[in-house]
């Protein structure tokens, strides 16, 4: 997978909750819109369309770019977090797929992306690498996928951790209104210590499902993430890396995304 690439597109409107992103990268000016109808929390949200035909490298779009919709949150030093947990919270909504089938092709929605480290001649020391950890829809189900390397620039070997189902990739509950699926995540990323301590937490609950949020991911003491100068930092959207779909365009929707630092709790992010 290639690396991210700055301020590809634009998200028109602005949001008042959640997270400043730092970046964006999006196959067309339009992929992302800032919309006010049927929003989970506020008064708007964004919603993300990425569309089969724009699929393919063009003058100022390059083809990872025209796989993606996608808006990223600032970023840290490793050094900063210093092992620290950090805390997400986000609702999302896929609506149905035209023949209410689902997709075929696999895609991302959520990825806590790495930055490549440079050399001290300042070239890129790395190749483009997996997300570290990422959330996909497959066939109908929401899937997490964690990857690691200790070396200190990542090679062409990076390992994966086992895949954990989240559950099915829609709402199934209500069907009267949006479909809203709210997730929580507490996540440590940790590739190299002699005693490991990557932690992936995540609970989940979709609206109109009755009681709190369920736990449906609780990976603890794993080896997670990269050795990089700068620590994941999440992005949210479509990133359609199969590089089709079975339909003319894909959409989601995405509301209230808010990140906090080991001093944050759940309670402080709603």
């Amino acid at each position: 997978m290639s690396p991210v690439e700055e301020n590809k597109g634009k998200v028109g409107g602005s949001v008042n909750h959640g997270v400043v992103w730092r970046l964006s990268q999006m196959q067309t000016d339009d992929a992302a819109k800032v919309i006010a109808e049927g929003s989970r929390h506020g008064k708007n949200h964004v919603k993300f369309t990425w569309k089969r035909e724009f699929y393919g490298a063009r003058p100022g779009i390059s083809e990872n770019t025209s796989k993606k919709a996608m808006l990223f949150a600032p970023r840290e030093s490793t050094k900063a977090v210093n092992g620290q947990y950090r805390f997400y919270r986000f609702s999302f909504w896929l609506p149905d797929s035209p023949d209410g089938r689902g997709d075929t092709k696999n895609q991302l929605i959520v990825q806590w992306q790495a930055s490549r480290d440079r050399l001290r001649n300042g070239e890129l020391g790395e190749p483009a690498r997996f997300p570290p950890l990422s959330i996909h829809v497959i066939r109908g189900r929401l899937k997490l996928r964690g990857f690691y390397q200790q070396e200190r620039y990542s090679g062409d070997e990076i390992i994966a951790f086992t895949e954990v189902d989240l559950g099915a990739a829609r709402n199934t509950v209500d069907n009267k209104t949006k479909r809203w699926v709210d997730l929580q995540a507490r996540i440590r990323f940790d590739c190299c210590s002699q005693n490991p301590s990557g932690s992936v937490e995540i609970w989940r609950k979709d609206i109109g499902e009755a009681g709190a949020l369920r736990k449906v991911a609780n990976v603890r003491n794993v080896r997670l993430g990269y050795n990089d100068n700068f620590y994941p930092f999440l992005g949210v959207g479509i990133y359609q890396y199969s590089e089709t779909s079975d339909f003319p365009e894909t959409v989601n929707h995405f509301d209230n995304v808010k990140v906090g630092n080991e001093k944050t709790t759940f309670g402080d992010l709603k």
